[in-house]
């Protein structure tokens, strides 16, 4: 009898057993992600990858299971449109929509708040977002005027006005300055310009001694004639964007319309007319300065570049060699107006990512207490310990072992995370900073304290060359000293969202707006327009929205905490 009763309970126990791992396997949280392809690599290809393994280990230890649709890149906001019309959209995806359609969705209930699904996150997430947290600037920037936050954006801690702390990257990585040959100068024994009138002055004479040695008179000053991001404004107080956020006064700043503007104008051209500005050069920043089909980088190689907007810390990729290029001073263009800098200040956010309002708020919380550690940063950055990275014992300090090229990811089966998902379908790592265990948190308060740090000693300083060490270290003295703006636009990076009768007044009036003041700014420099009739350009500009606009980008930033 007691043998019977024994099986009989060895049975109801094995019985047991496999209907709590049966139920266990059924609460396994799902959430369906819509992405895109990623350049030159597929998602079928991805997967095949062993840290796309140790990714979904990841998520799977918080429960979740991530169900993937994955389209082409160029039928993504297609693809997205049609889901959401349909009214069967994706647990979640990548926002990439208009003002208006984010607040049509929010307005129709479409969208998840995400403070709802916070509720249950085991406190990663839900602190990342605090007001604490690293999301936090995130949460300025997309929460609704009824309080909610519908979305979330890809976020870097940047360097900070006053007394907020600032990470090393953003020093070092966004120190844009004016640089002018050095190796010149010394040759024609003069010295480096303090004024614009020497300004002009030096890049006359480097022409008159024809310091390329080509017989043309082509030795010149490469600046972006079309926008503010170019240094040469901020010479004159300029904010680098339109609608830029000044830091020091919370106004919203339309260069047109800033001190100084006028005193530009003329400067520029006054550059046009001497022959050391070339319009035809279309210099920009952002448009692969570097790469040879560049008019930078063609100048470069032509040896014509006299001086340029760059990075204070790194030498011209196409630079000739034997060029030295110094760090100009902070120049003031205008009397009783101060220079200004371009720097990365603040947090930013870029991007977007939303959830359905149908998904399961759980496993939100799961998804998001899994992005916000540590772990998925460093799988982000680094990828595998062992595989892509190793750790040095003594310094703790991390080392990527392994390629970003897409072949050789393919080859090899090993890559770090961020070539194969990042912005695709998954966000990016909002953790910085953790790795440089060796040194401490990469924060500071000041540019001086980053300068006395030793990671700046002991990992940049012992990097660069000693010409370049010393254009960062003038830089971060004049960043210490000077007014800084954003190095990005702060209305994509940090202001918070528009309301639906915002949203209407930006799309009435913005697009004719935008393309008068873009071919106002043009044919001022090049002369199709007179300096004596600015005054009548700005009433056009009235004439066209400009205070509704302008009232608009005020209201966003006077929202923001």
């Amino acid at each position: 009898m007691k043998k019977t009763v024994a099986i009989a309970l060895v049975l109801l126990l094995a019985v047991c057993s496999l209907a709590i791992g049966a139920q266990a396997e059924e609460e396994m949280l799902t959430l369906s992600v819509l992405g895109h392809q990623r350049s030159g690599i597929t998602f079928e290809e991805v997967q095949t990858i062993h840290a796309w393994d140790v990714l979904m280990d990841m998520f799977a230890e918080n429960n979740l299971v991530l169900d993937f649709t994955v389209v082409e890149a160029d039928q993504y906001n297609t693809v997205l449109n049609a889901t959401i019309a349909s009214g069967d959209m994706p647990d979640f995806f990548k926002a990439s929509l208009s003002e208006t359609d984010k607040i049509n969705l929010i307005e129709s209930g479409q969208l998840m708040n995400i403070d709802d699904a916070l509720a249950y996150s085991d406190g990663t997430a839900s602190f990342e977002f605090s007001e604490d947290g690293l999301y936090s600037i995130s949460r300025q920037q997309n929460t609704y005027v009824d309080g909610g936050m519908y979305f979330f954006g890809n976020v870097s801690k940047q360097i900070a006005v006053d007394v907020e702390d600032f990470g090393s990257n953003a020093i070092v990585g966004n120190n844009c300055a004016m640089l002018m040959r050095q190796d010149w100068l010394d040759a024609l024994d003069l010295d480096m310009p303090t004024t614009t009138a020497e300004v002009l002055e030096v890049l006359r004479a480097f022409q008159d001694n024809d310091m390329n040695g080509n017989g043309l008179r082509d030795e010149r000053i490469c600046l972006d004639v079309d926008s503010y991001f170019n240094g040469v404004a901020q010479w004159f107080g300029l904010a680098p964007f339109v609608y830029q956020y000044n830091h020091s006064t919370g106004k919203a700043e339309v260069p047109v319309m800033q001190d100084g503007f006028d005193e530009y104008i003329a400067f520029m051209k006054e550059l046009v007319d001497a022959g050391v500005l070339f319009l035809g050069d279309e210099v920009s920043y952002y448009n692969g300065g570097t790469s040879e089909g560049s008019s930078l980088g063609a100048a470069m190689q032509e040896n014509s570049v006299a001086a340029y907007y760059g990075v204070a810390l790194a030498d011209h990729a196409l630079q000739p060699e034997g060029a030295v290029y110094a760090i100009m001073p902070n120049i003031q263009g205008a009397e009783g107006i101060a220079p200004v800098m371009n720097v990365s200040v603040g947090y930013k956010v870029w991007g977007g990512w939303a959830f359905s309002s149908a998904a399961n708020p759980e496993a939100v919380a799961a998804f998001l207490d899994t992005i916000c550690t540590k772990e998925y940063a460093i799988w982000v950055t680094f990828g595998v310990e062992g595989e892509t990275y190793t750790i040095d014992p003594e310094s703790g300090l991390y080392t990527f072992t392994a390629s970003n090229v897409v072949a050789d990811i393919l080859e090899t089966k090993v890559a770090r995370g961020y070539p194969l998902v990042i912005d695709s379908f998954l966000p990016d790592a909002s953790q910085i900073g953790w790795y440089q265990e060796y040194y401490g948190p990469l924060n500071w308060t000041s540019y001086s304290d980053f300068l006395d740090s030793a990671y700046f000693r002991e990992s940049i300083a012992t990097s660069y060359p000693e010409h370049q060490i010393a254009n960062f270290i003038t830089w971060c003295k004049y960043a210490e000293e000077t007014q800084k703006y954003n190095f990005n636009e702060d209305l994509g990076m940090i202001a918070p969202m528009n309301t639906l009768e915002e949203a209407d007044t930006l799309s009435f009036y913005e697009a004719d707006l935008d393309t008068y003041m873009s071919e106002m700014l043009s044919n001022l420099i090049n002369g199709t327009y007179s300096l004596e009739e600015l005054d009548a350009y700005r009433e056009t500009l009235y004439s066209l929205g400009l205070q509704e606009v302008w009232d608009v980008h005020q209201a966003q930033y006077d929202r923001m905490v």
